[in-house]
């Protein structure tokens, strides 16, 4: 059984879904999704959001596409220099009939959404992989530690490194400056003429690096009743990630990673 919250999710990403297909653009359920659509048919029960990727030509392609997009349902949103409030590093689609603000150290009133993350390129081998690899995980880890917020879930250390890069990071640290520098490391590969690939920003680390066909060519698959577009290969993927992915984590793992200072499904974060 469903909760409103993912039955709306559900709502949008049919959306996508067919916003993508009308303009001709790729994408992918990714991640905790398509483990979801793999071992339950759709959502991880305890789950609350989804994760698409698409090949950075069809996410800068996106971007341009919204810039005039108008619509009384739905609102795509960037980084970018403009938007100083936004401090994520991917783009999202807000569902603008609901409100939600998520504990992070710039909280941010919107409504409940589908992360969209590009997918990049990272090298032909996994020696190059790794080499091209480490100037992307310093300034991510960087911008990590001055966006986040503290967490009862994350180790003493982890908050303390936290703390730190909050007093520290204004002296030094321009955080839409590298925002910047943090995307132009991770476009500097093609998706399409790498052999391996990479959700850089999805935070899976190395584990994330795989080789380009287990994506492949966008194939559907069912999710909650609807079909969307998962990878070609997605046994492969899910090894790579996860392990034995059909595998269910001990009971106390099955919660929800997001923590949420107000969620309201009915009422739009334009009228607060």
């Amino acid at each position: 059984m469903m909760t409103e919250q993912q039955k709306k999710l559900v709502d949008m990403l049919s959306w996508f879904h067919n916003f993508c297909n009308q303009h001709n653009l790729r994408y992918y359920i990714i991640a905790g999704t398509m483990l979801g659509a793999v071992r339950h048919g759709g959502f991880i029960p305890w789950d609350d959001d989804i994760d698409v990727g698409m090949p950075r030509n069809d996410y800068e392609r996106l971007r341009e596409l919204s810039k005039d997009f108008s619509s009384t349902r739905y609102l795509f949103e960037y980084p970018s220099m403009e938007n100083r409030e936004y401090s994520y590093l991917i783009a999202k689609l807000y569902d603008i009939q609901t409100t939600l603000i998520e504990k992070k150290r710039y909280p941010i009133k919107r409504g409940i959404y589908i992360d969209i993350f590009p997918l990049d390129g990272i090298g032909n081998t996994i020696e190059e992989a790794k080499i091209n690899y480490k100037p992307f995980y310093r300034n991510f880890q960087l911008h990590l530690v001055i966006t986040s917020s503290f967490l009862k879930r994350r180790s003493l250390q982890k908050n303390l490194a936290v703390l730190v890069g909050r007093v520290i990071s204004p002296l030094f640290v321009n955080r839409h400056k590298l925002s910047k520098k943090i995307d132009n490391i991770c476009k500097k590969f093609d998706f399409d003429n790498s052999k391996l690939v990479c959700n850089l920003l999805g935070g899976a680390g190395l584990k994330g690096i795989v080789p380009q066909d287990y994506f492949g060519k966008p194939t559907l698959i069912q999710f909650e009743g609807i079909q969307v577009y998962g990878l070609e290969k997605p046994d492969l993927y899910l090894k790579a990630m996860y392990g034995n992915y059909m595998e269910l984590p001990p009971v106390e793992k099955q919660v929800s990673l997001h923590d949420a200072l107000e969620c309201n499904l009915n009422q739009s974060f334009l009228d607060t």
